[in-house]
Order: structure tokens, then C-alpha cells, then sequence
């Protein structure tokens, strides 16, 4: 009688460890009381635990995620400078100086929103003025 409630005991914590790895708790209970607590035990440390890879996974999609929104918060920065430039190049010449305009470039090309091509072609069309 005790082998018994010792093998139906042993199932049941087969069934727990299974629970907590991500695998059905009743089926490898059910495993253990049909084949072998043993059986049942080294099944579930076989098998992959699913509940930690359930994590990574979640894990890697929030760093995805929050990859994603500083990208797109950077290249909002961008387009708010290049705006800002576009407007204070409509501006008329007397209110700005030439050296100011390319001064402006040449933080937008240093903070990677303009390249080194656009930054001559700017800078050429405001020596021409």
C-alpha cells in the first residue's frame, strides 16, 4: 500500500516539475503513474524547458520593440532639424547670414541627417546666393 501512494506521489511532483517547465502536468502525471516516476522524471528533464524559452522570446520582442521606437523617435529628431532648416532657408537673405546657414549644415551633416554629398550641394547653393 505505501509502494502505491509513494509512486502516486512521485507522479504527482513529475506532474508539478512538467507544469513549471511548460509541458502538461496531467500527461506526464499520467506518464509517470502509467510507466515510471523515473520515466516520467527524466522525460521532463529531456525535454526542452518551454516556459524559459517562452521568456527569451518574450524578452527579444520587447528589446525589439524599444530598438524600433528610439529609431523611429530618432529620425522624428531628424526631420524636426531638416524642417527647421528647410524654413530658415525660406527666410529672406536679410535675415540670416550666409556663415549661419552653413554653420546649420554643418550640424545637421555632423548629427548624421544630412551626408557628405548633400551637405556641398547646400552649401554651394548658399555661396551662389
Amino acid at each position: 500500500m505505501e509502494f502505491v501512494v509513494v509512486w502516486a506521489l512521485l507522479a504527482i511532483g513529475v506532474g508539478w516539475l512538467a507544469t513549471e517547465r511548460g509541458r502538461s502536468g496531467v500527461g506526464f502525471c499520467l506518464l509517470s503513474v502509467v510507466l515510471s516516476p523515473l520515466i516520467g522524471f527524466v522525460a521532463v528533464l529531456v525535454l526542452p524547458n518551454l516556459a524559459k524559452r517562452d521568456e527569451e522570446e518574450r524578452e527579444k520582442r520587447e528589446a525589439d520593440r524599444k530598438s524600433k521606437l528610439e529609431s523611429e523617435r530618432q529620425h522624428e529628431r531628424q526631420l524636426e532639424e531638416i524642417r527647421a532648416l528647410s524654413t530658415a532657408v525660406a527666410k529672406p537673405a536679410s535675415a540670416r547670414s550666409v556663415a549661419d546657414e552653413i554653420q546649420k549644415l554643418l550640424a545637421l551633416k555632423q548629427a548624421g541627417a544630412l551626408t557628405e554629398a548633400e551637405f556641398e550641394a547646400q552649401k554651394s547653393r548658399l555661396l551662389q546666393q
